[in-house]
Order: structure tokens, then C-alpha cells, then sequence
């Protein structure tokens, strides 16, 4: 979880930097890509979470080394990061719509 809130912390200092904002963009974008990547975790947990059942495991996906243990694990961090660059795209198009 540490590495995916450092990616996200990423995505979103990435993009203040790119776009050359000031303090108050550099905040905005911090935020927007955090809270972007909490929703994504959250609804990428729920989907796994109803997937789960359906794999016939006698243990936990985290012991049993599972091939979807990994599938899930790339899948959750790639659906982070998009939530956070879905999140950086809506506050861009606020700010366009309010210049």
C-alpha cells in the first residue's frame, strides 16, 4: 500500500511540475491524485473482493500464491494510477473552465 500512495504522491508532483504551477496547483494536484487513488483502491478492492469466492480457494489469496494474487496486484496498481490521472484530468478541465 506504501508504494502505491508513493506512486500516486508521484503522478501527482509529476504533474504540478510538468504544467509549472504555483503553490496553491501544486497542493491542488497533490490532493486531487491522492484522493483519485483512494477511490480507485477502493473500488478495485470491492471488485477482487467479489472475485475471490469464484477462485475455489482453501486459504487466503496471499498464501495460497495463486497466479490472480499477482494478476491482482499489477491490476490494482495500474487501476491507482488511472484513477489518479482520471482525478488530475477533471481538476485540468475545472481549471480551463474557470480561467
Amino acid at each position: 500500500m506504501l508504494i502505491l500512495l508513493l506512486a500516486v504522491l508521484a503522478v501527482g508532483l509529476h504533474e504540478a511540475w510538468s504544467q509549472k504551477r504555483g503553490v496553491p496547483g501544486w497542493i491542488v494536484s497533490i490532493v486531487a491524485s491522492v484522493v483519485g487513488g483512494i477511490l480507485a483502491v477502493s473500488c478495485g478492492g470491492m471488485i477482487i473482493e467479489m472475485m475471490l469466492p469464484h477462485l475455489h480457494l482453501e486459504r487466503s489469496l496471499a498464501s495460497s500464491r495463486h497466479p490472480m494474487l499477482y494478476i491482482a496486484s499489477a491490476g490494482m496498481t495500474m487501476l491507482t494510477l488511472l484513477g489518479s490521472w482520471i482525478a488530475l484530468q477533471i481538476v485540468n478541465r475545472f481549471r480551463q473552465v474557470f480561467r
